[in-house]
C-alpha cells in the first residue's frame, strides 16, 4: 500500500506501538471502504467480519432500545477505530453503526487480522494489547453511563 495509508494508519491508536515495517503489513492488508453521509455500515446482530478505522468522517454507535428509539453509545471521529470486538469472539456486531458525515474508512477483515497475528507474534502482541485497553475503556465508560441512568431513573 501506499505511504499515505502508512501515515494514516499510525495515527490511529490501535497501531501506535507498531514501527515502520510492522505498519506495512498492517496496510497490506487493509482496504479502504467509502460511505456517503447517513448510510448503515452494519446493523446490531450483523455477524462481525472486520474492524473499520477511520480516515475521514464520523460515525455513530448505537442501540436500538424501545419504540423503535436510538440509544447513542459513541460518535467516534477520525483516527477512531470501531468494530474490534468481531476480530475476538465469535458473537454477532454489538450495536448499530451509521455514518454521521461522508466517511472514507479503511477496513481489516478478520480472516487477514487472524492470519497476520498468527504469522507475526510481536504485531499480534502489541495489537491485543491495545485492542484489550480499548475494550476497558470503552467498558468503564459504559458502566458510568448505566450508573449514571439508574441513579437519574431512581432519583438519586
Amino acid at each position: 500500500m501506499s505511504p499515505d495509508l502508512n501515515n494514516l494508519i499510525k495515527g490511529i491508536y490501535l497501531f501506535s506501538n507498531l514501527n515502520d515495517v510492522e505498519i506495512a503489513k498492517i496496510s497490506a492488508i487493509c482496504r479502504r471502504e467509502s460511505f456517503p453521509r447517513g448510510k448503515l455500515i452494519f446493523s446490531e446482530g450483523d455477524p462481525g467480519d472486520k474492524l473499520y478505522l477511520i480516515t475521514k468522517g464520523s460515525v455513530r454507535v448505537s442501540k436500538k432500545i424501545r419504540a423503535g428509539k436510538e440509544q447513542v453509545l459513541a460518535t467516534l471521529q477520525a483516527g477512531d477505530f470501531f468494530g474490534e470486538m468481531a476480530l475476538i469472539d465469535e458473537g454477532g456486531r454489538s450495536a448499530d453503526a451509521w455514518t454521521e458525515d461522508a466517511s472514507e474508512l479503511i477496513s481489516i477483515s478478520k480472516n487477514d487480522f487472524a492470519t497476520l497475528i498468527f504469522r507475526e507474534k510481536d504485531i499480534a502482541t502489541s495489537l491485543l494489547w491495545n485492542i484489550i485497553r480499548t475494550l476497558s475503556s470503552r467498558l468503564r465508560e459504559t458502566d458510568e453511563k448505566l450508573k449514571n441512568l439508574v441513579e437519574f431513573k431512581i432519583g438519586i
